[in-house]
């Protein structure tokens, strides 16, 4: 599936430069006053204040616990929502902007390039006339053009070695420099690096933030030598208060006056970092740490003076979402993912081809005497429940795996929950159905079930339409399920429930009164049952392979009877099929939409003004 051009959009080439240089020209400053996050009874920030203008990159630094990540996300209006949270305070940023956020895990997509990775998020955040020049803007800015068509790579999946970490964290901010941020937030980038990629990434933030960007980036340890390049520097005491905000200069006085003075030839970082951690090793040394952690955030509490706020809290800018346009890119990216994949891709086609021939062998050429009659039922029964598996554990092993990824993509908002979903449903259509069809032909012709071009084309299409109602299952599954183990483990378990009511193992008339309302929604049921009509109904059977004293079934009909079959009718069972498709795939929809990213909003303190 190759990727189309999408054409400018209405309105009109506009002038980029210009645009630009209008918004350097805008003094950008974040400020944030009080923020406290408290979930539930744990206190994780207090009353924690701040501010950072363009041109400066702050480092948040910290014990582990110390909220570092949680300040970060706050003031990016990424704090996650739970019921139990509560977050108030205040943040505002200068003028109209937009902003930039980067994870600590750099979730790509490791089966596409760099190009192709960018190119993806630029078609869906950039108007056409600037695109292909903004991207190649990006890729001389992060130092990406040595690396630029190779893939991600960072998965199992991938047979030959993808970028660097460091790449593949430069190519992680470069998707979220494409629309021109003027605020970046990096939640610990330089986690997993060695010391050398740390301090490169580093230099390249302070590239970005020379460039009237505010860089804010979270960091659990910096080593000196990144250290001494922060224009800024926030430390977290533990208990999420602020122990000291200024210039790396001053941080050292400030702990000198709280008693702490930096030893010669010690990484000011580390020391920091001792200062404000609490020692559990025993009673008096927790005692002597929670007074050291005290001192330097009292005194921090003493001299800070909070800004005047001069200007009001504004508003993200978003590009309006083209669905159509989010569509073709989904199902392209969403295709070469899939197709690149050469081990699954062979091992599922190997695995179909084995069974198809297996099944084959085993049944081979039934002939039309009466004991065919049992091995047709099973054959039809063993190509359904075949089909009925291959939909759901397909799919659910797809969509889990790349939930971090899309997650990241939806609170971004650059498409919607229906465009991806459409994508991912469209171009599995080919991808599991093709095989499923090639491998049902062979045994049908092996085994010789019923002959007849109408008798076949039934057989196909309704294997066909059990294909997609499985893949519409497996979507509500992966999307209820985020972990791609517990997808795996219970797609298989949803399936045999269905089995179990297939009409095959249980004669629907044995069903327990309780339970046998499970048989309505189970579509290897309404497979399997128009599977045998059209093997069975008006077909006629020889008696030459029993003997006097054994009964003789002549018609097909009698074999439906004792199915209790007899009343059905394939179109209609083929339309409650088609319907089930609709339903999961309708199901799938609202489950995604419901589990969205959804953050927190502020609760501002009383005696503040609201906004």
């Amino acid at each position: 599936m190759e990727e189309e051009e999408e054409e400018e959009e209405e309105g009109g080439p506009r002038d980029v430069s210009t645009t630009e240089e209008a918004l350097l020209s805008e003094a950008a400053t974040v400020a944030w006053r009080d923020v406290t996050y408290r979930v539930g009874p744990k206190l994780i920030l207090d009353g924690v204040s701040g501010q950072i203008a363009a041109g400066e990159v702050l480092a948040i630094i910290g014990p582990s616990g110390s909220g570092k990540t949680s300040l970060l996300n706050a003031i990016a209006g990424r704090v996650p929502y739970e019921k139990r949270a509560r977050l108030e305070g205040t943040v505002e940023y200068s003028g109209s902007y937009n902003l930039a956020y980067v994870t600590q895990n750099s979730a790509l997509f490791a089966l596409s390039t760099v190009r192709e990775t960018l190119e993806f998020v630029a078609r869906l955040r950039l108007d056409a006339v600037d695109r292909e020049e903004r991207v190649m803007q990006v890729v001389h800015e992060l130092n990406l053009v040595e690396c630029l068509d190779t893939v991600v790579g960072g998965s199992a999946t991938v047979e030959k070695r993808g970028i660097s970490g460091g790449e593949r964290k430069r190519t992680h901010i470069g998707c979220e420099l494409l629309h021109r941020p003027r605020f970046c937030f990096l939640d610990e980038p330089s986690s997993g690096l060695d010391s050398f990629q740390a301090l490169s990434l580093v230099q390249t933030l302070l590239d970005l933030a020379r460039g009237q960007r505010v860089v804010i980036a979270s960091m659990h340890q910096p080593r000196s030598a990144i250290y001494k390049s922060l224009d800024a520097l926030c430390v977290l005491g533990a208990g999420g208060r602020v122990a000291f905000f200024g210039t790396q200069e001053t941080a050292a006085i400030h702990f000198s006056d709280a008693g702490f003075a930096i030893p010669p030839n010690y990484n000011p970082a580390d020391w920091m970092l001792d200062v404000v951690s609490l020692d559990f090793r025993d009673p008096s040394k927790l005692a002597a740490s929670r007074a050291a952690v005290a001192a330097v955030c009292d005194l921090h509490a003493h001299q800070w003076v909070p800004m005047v706020s001069k200007h009001k809290p504004a508003q993200e800018e978003k590009k309006k979402q083209d669905n159509w346009i989010a569509f073709r890119l989904l199902a392209a990216r969403c295709w070469r993912e899939r197709t690149r994949d050469k081990a699954a891709l062979c091992f599922r086609w190997s695995m179909n081809t084995f069974f198809s021939f297996m099944f084959g062998l085993v049944y081979f050429q039934l002939g039309n005497n009466q004991t065919s009659i049992q091995n047709r039922q099973g054959i039809l029964f063993f190509v359904a429940m075949n089909v009925a598996f291959a939909g759901p554990i397909g799919v659910s092993q797809i969509i889990p795996a790349q939930l971090a990824v899309i997650n990241a993509e939806r609170a971004s908002q650059l498409y919607s929950e229906a465009a991806y979903l459409a994508a991912t449903f469209v171009v599995g259509l080919p991808l599991e159905c093709v095989p499923s069809l090639v491998s049902s032909s062979v045994v049908y012709f092996m085994v010789e079930l019923r002959p007849g071009l109408d008798h076949f084309l039934v057989f196909a299409g309704l294997l066909v339409l059990e294909e997609i109602v499985g893949e519409g299952l497996g979507l509500c599954l992966s999307v209820t399920l985020e972990r791609p183990e517990m997808a795996g483990q219970v797609a298989p378990a949803v399936t045999v429930l269905f089995v179990m009511f297939s009409g095959y193992f249980l004669n629907e008339s044995s069903i327990p009164v309780y339970v046998r309302w499970l048989k309505y929604i189970s579509f290897v049921r309404y497979t399997f049952q128009a599977l045998a009509v059209n093997e069975f109904r008006g077909e006629s059977f020889s008696c030459g392979d029993v003997s006097e004293d054994q009964s003789c079934v002549r018609k097909g009909g009698l074999v439906l009877e004792a199915l209790n079959f007899d009343d059905v009718s394939i179109p209609l069972n083929a339309v409650i099929l088609s319907i089930m498709v609709l339903g999961f795939n309708s199901l799938a929809l609202i489950i995604f939409r419901f589990n969205a990213p959804a953050f927190l909003k502020f609760t501002t303190h009383p005696e503040q003004p609201s906004s």
